[in-house]
């Protein structure tokens, strides 16, 4: 069957578990998911990381976010895995070859308290490189040990920390990524931004409200994406504004925020969008047009 799956989770997860299975690769569904560690059902830093990956050339499916969802991406993808002694590294790249995706499991505990035990200072570029690979591993007991040097004021150790912690997703960061999000670096920003918008809540919509009036590009399309997953009614305005914005892809995920959100005045951005000098955001607002019903 598409999608989630209960039977066969029921019949299989046992199974994995009880084997010792680290990783399970899946496909049929025509998109990318990755789902968190996953054990008795509930997200654990040594359970079973299940991976959907059927972006291999056919129609593509649209993809959402589920309590499991690491990442999901609606994208033609390939993966790469690699496993050398008690490390396995998992890449998932798009169709034109850009990293979308990584994860890194560490089987060997001696390698991952060494990591946590870098964290925590002394060598400035063993720090960094720890906070980088903590990242990657997705680890929830990494957080509490990143999230006191995301404020540094090493550029390089705060982009670390954003992204690190956006990778994790533990709700004790979101303190942490709510400050960042507002950080000079733009790249300490937009990894916040999306750390803060996978964690989602109203706290997030607000942020995401303020951050359509940033001045990089990236930005604004990270936090019009926001208020597709938290829609916001008071940042209807704003998102209209946006909706007018110089970059094509800022327009088009405002235009899908807007469709979220719903109301008068996001209706009649919709119907002023199917006159956008861009075709992709003018097919995209026909589409919402139609679902809408306007």
């Amino acid at each position: 069957r598409h999608k989630s799956d209960l039977e066969l989770q029921r019949v299989l997860m046992p199974l994995f578990e009880r084997y010792g299975v680290d990783m399970a690769l899946t496909g049929h569904d025509h998109a990318y998911e990755r789902a968190w560690p996953l054990r008795g059902g509930k997200r654990h830093d040594d359970g079973v990381v299940h991976v959907v990956s059927g972006g291999g050339g056919a129609e593509l499916y649209p993809v959402g976010r589920s309590p499991w969802t690491a990442f999901s991406e609606s994208d033609y993808h390939f993966c790469l895995v690699r496993v050398t002694g008690s490390r396995l590294d998992f890449e998932a790249f798009d169709s034109d070859g850009n990293q979308v995706d990584v994860l890194t499991i560490h089987k060997n505990r001696a390698t991952l308290s060494g990591l946590l035990s870098a964290v925590k200072g002394g060598d400035p570029a063993r720090q960094l490189e720890a906070v980088r690979e903590l990242g990657r591993t997705g680890r929830l007991e990494a957080a509490p040990a990143i999230v006191p040097v995301a404020g540094a004021a090493d550029v390089q150790l705060r982009r670390a920390a954003a992204e690190a912690l956006t990778r994790i997703g533990s709700p004790e960061g979101m303190g942490v990524l709510s400050t960042l999000s507002g950080d000079a670096d733009v790249e300490v920003r937009r990894w916040a931004m999306q750390g803060l918008i996978d964690l989602a809540g109203p706290e997030a919509a607000r942020i995401c409200a303020e951050r359509l009036s940033d001045p990089d590009a990236g930005m604004r399309r990270i936090a019009a994406r926001g208020l597709q997953r938290a829609p916001l009614s008071g940042a209807v305005p704003a998102l209209v504004k946006v909706s007018r914005d110089a970059d094509a892809k800022v327009r088009t995920e405002a235009l899908l925020a807007l469709e979220v959100a719903g109301g008068t005045a996001a209706g009649e951005a919709l119907i002023a969008a199917l006159k956008d000098q861009d075709p992709g955001v003018r097919r995209m607002a026909f589409d919402a047009v139609v679902r809408k019903g306007l």
